[in-house]
């Protein structure tokens, strides 16, 4: 199960390398896990690919849908394998690199809700078959590399389930990537998320880099352009259709109470006045 390149077919951006040193740290000081917090289109793929790559090790990702588990497969093919084989979307985890959906491993039997005694259970008492076996393979890899994409978007179930399963793994290691820094996530997300991953190893702000130059500063844009004739044409006969049923309305003998006078009243009980 070798992994074919070390280091990525593309250059990496200095914040890129000071993660990748930081997360290198990281397991030279004993830790098996590691948080890195990078904004939206930073490249947060890029570096955890590397990171899982250096450590010569299955790798196994999880993330949020579909489509971001396709990106993950297509930017592995792209930086470190182009003629390798297919990234695995399989529990069977028979390939180096498996890229999977959180709900894929989170599937749960609806018939265990509660145990014998009718108390729930835990998270891993309640998975499906198939989602046992995923994690029972993963156990079996024994030194492989789980990177936990968009994982603020760790659900407390989610989140407790993988705490649950994966702290008795010794010989895994954790990588969680996130545009989310610390600040903005609940006590409670904060306190899964440190028990999950520890404290960020490395966090870039969306200021910070835009003064590197890398991201583009945030800004609407809007297209402002006139009314074709046949646009103005309808918005004026609209115009007119509007006051003639406003004369309408305010006509005396419109009806036996008058329009504005009846909407006064109306109004008034709707207040509760």
């Amino acid at each position: 199960m070798a992994v074919r390149w070390e280091e990525p077919l593309v250059a990496l951006r200095p914040y890129q390398r000071q993660a990748l040193a930081a997360v290198d740290a990281a397991w030279s000081g004993g830790s098996r896990r590691a948080l890195v917090v990078l904004p939206p289109g930073s490249g947060k793929t890029l570096v955890g690919l590397t990171a899982a790559v250096r450590l010569r090790r299955p790798i196994v990702i999880l993330s949020p849908n579909t489509a971001i588990q396709t990106q993950w497969a297509a930017q592995y093919r792209d930086y470190f394998a182009p003629d390798g084989p297919e990234v695995g979307r399989s529990r069977d985890l028979l390939t180096t690199v498996t890229s999977l959906t959180y709900q894929a491993v989170a599937a749960f039997d609806a018939d265990a809700e509660v145990d014998e005694a009718g108390e729930p259970g835990s998270h891993a008492e309640r998975l499906g078959a198939g989602a046992r076996e995923f994690f029972s393979r993963l156990a079996a890899l024994g030194e492989a590399t789980l990177i936990l994409d968009e994982c603020h978007h760790l659900l407390a179930v989610w989140g407790e389930l993988l705490d649950e399963l994966l702290t008795p793994l010794p010989d895994l290691r954790i990588i969680g990537l996130t545009a989310t820094p610390p600040a903005v996530l609940s006590a409670s997300e904060n306190e899964l998320t440190a028990r999950l991953l520890g404290a960020p190893v490395f966090e870039a702000s969306i200021p910070a880099l835009v003064r590197q130059g890398y991201l583009a500063p945030y800004s609407e844009l809007a297209w402002l352009s006139s009314p074709t004739a046949a646009e103005q044409e309808w918005l004026a006969q609209d115009a007119q259709r509007f006051a003639e049923l406003r004369n309408d309305l305010a006509a005396p003998d419109f009806a036996s109470v008058r329009f504005f006078e009846w909407l006064d009243i109306y109004v008034d009980r709707f207040d509760g006045s």
